[in-house]
């Protein structure tokens, strides 16, 4: 098999446990694909770059195909741990990391979208914010969980929730709320995670971030062999 033919083997596996038909796993597949920083994230460019002739099937995954991105997410971990093996001369060994990305918005009907640091620019902005959890190894890192910031503005505001599709359900949450959910994620999920110490590791991430997270509001952190080390933190 070419080197391009298993990068496409892996995701498509994936995906296809996610969507029912091939063609949406096709097209899920060139969404993907198409991603890139020359690339502007609307249906008509992306569904250029994946080389269709139109923007249907594009906004179609987005709105009509039958699909739970909760499910999409449950696969990450398995999906990153195939994706980046670990060396076995690697003495650090896999570990997890947890950080936050802003993505810079106008205006503010994008769900979730408020003035919060963004640490792409170390200045208040406009924007989305999103706590991640990422596998890492010596080969670099991927995403492995992720959960999108709520800000109070939008938890205590239904009218636009109810505009945006956030469910009435969703309770406001601090980021380090959300980094411990998902670290209580990859603990059930942890047969997909090649970690040093496993579950123990796991836990012992979470139990520490929490003693952490009370010092300061957002942070880095990365578990190595079951330890947990401050790498970065700012106000």
């Amino acid at each position: 098999m070419t080197a391009a033919g298993g990068a496409r083997l892996l995701p498509g596996a994936f995906l296809g446990r996610v969507l029912a038909q091939r063609r949406s796993v096709e097209v899920a597949f060139g969404y993907v694909a198409a991603l890139s920083p020359g690339t502007r994230a609307n249906c008509w460019e992306l569904a250029e770059a994946a080389g269709h002739e139109g923007w249907g099937r594009m906004q179609a995954l987005l709105r009509t195909y039958a699909w739970s991105w909760k499910d999409l997410r449950a696969e990450l971990p398995a999906l990153a741990a195939g994706w980046l093996p670990d060396d076995e001369g690697d003495l650090i060994g896999p570990g997890i990391a947890i950080d936050e990305t802003a993505h810079l918005k106008h205006g503010d009907d994008t769900a979730c979208v408020a003035p919060q640091h963004a640490g792409c620019t170390g200045k208040v902005e406009n924007g989305v914010t999103t706590v991640f959890t990422a596998y890492v190894t010596a080969h670099g890192e991927a995403w492995a969980d992720f959960d999108v910031y709520m800000p109070d503005r939008w938890a205590d505001d239904l009218p636009s929730r109810r505009a945006a599709g956030i469910p009435a359900g969703l309770e406001f949450a601090t980021k380090p709320q959300l980094a411990m959910r998902q670290l209580e994620r990859l603990a059930d999920a942890d047969a997909a995670l090649d970690l040093q110490g496993g579950m123990m590791a796991l836990v012992a991430l979470r139990d520490a971030a929490a003693k952490v997270f009370r010092l300061t509001t957002a942070g880095r952190l990365i578990a190595v062999f079951g330890t947990v080390a401050e790498v970065a933190a700012r106000d």
